[in-house]
């Protein structure tokens, strides 16, 4: 799914057991049919179990939760080289059996180039950093590449503006770093609460993961003419 350049695995319950899509570049592609219906539970209920949870807790509840690989590659020369995938996982129970879209995260350092943008682009984006104060919004539909784009922002600022305070929220926080305050939401009420206490903290640069209705919008808004420089994603279409 990595090399073929997916942001999220489907796994999904058919008549006859499950079946694999991948989404990539906003798309769904078909990835594996037809998996047997034993084999296809016991995929889950390993994923379920290795979030902390129970094949019982899926029943019942949606499961929200990060998990983690180690993949091994094998080299021509030298020992086997060895990387990380963190992966957010979201499941819950349908009618035909549980369901699962797995987000793959990635642990290694991101710039422009890798998300995709060319030298002119980079250059512009570059210039609208060189602002003290403002927004930034990176806007497009599911797996376009949000959270991607505003990581490599906010790394090209920690090289254009070093040392200033970074104050970064999230649902979930998706790329942890150790120089940035980062805390995590679970509702749009707990978020807007908590965009109001990163302005006492007395931040540069405030990192609000979405924004998603008028009282938000106004909050950034507030925020961006006193002083302070936000990013910030909108889904859109």
């Amino acid at each position: 799914a990595k090399t073929r350049g997916a942001s999220d695995i489907h796994l999904e319950p058919t008549a006859h057991g499950g079946q694999v899509r991948l989404r990539i570049n906003g798309t769904l592609v078909p990835f594996i049919d037809d998996i047997p219906q034993e084999r296809y539970r016991a995929l889950l209920n390993a994923l379920v179990e290795r979030a902390g949870r129970t094949a019982a807790d899926l029943l019942h509840s949606t499961i929200d939760a990060k998990l983690s690989f180690t993949l091994q590659r094998k080299t021509l020369q030298g020992p086997p080289v060895f990387r990380r995938i963190v992966v957010r996982l979201a499941a819950l129970h349908t009618v035909r059996g549980p369901a699962a879209v797995l987000r793959l995260q990635t642990e290694f350092s991101l710039g422009f180039a890798e998300a995709g943008f060319i030298q002119s682009q980079i250059e512009a984006i570059r210039l609208a950093l060189l602002n003290r104060h403002g927004i930034i919004f990176v806007t497009g539909p599911t797996g376009s590449g949000k959270s991607v784009t505003l990581e490599a922002i906010k790394r090209e600022l920690e090289r254009l503006r070093p040392g200033e305070k970074v104050c970064e929220a999230g649902d979930p926080i998706e790329f942890i770093h150790p120089q940035r305050l980062q805390v995590e939401y679970r509702s749009p009420n707990q978020a807007k609460e908590l965009f109001r206490s990163f302005l006492r903290l007395d931040p540069d640069i405030i990192c609000q993961g979405e924004v998603r209705d008028a009282e938000m919008a106004a909050l950034v808004v507030d925020a961006a003419i006193t002083g302070h420089l936000v990013l910030t994603t909108m889904h859109t279409n």
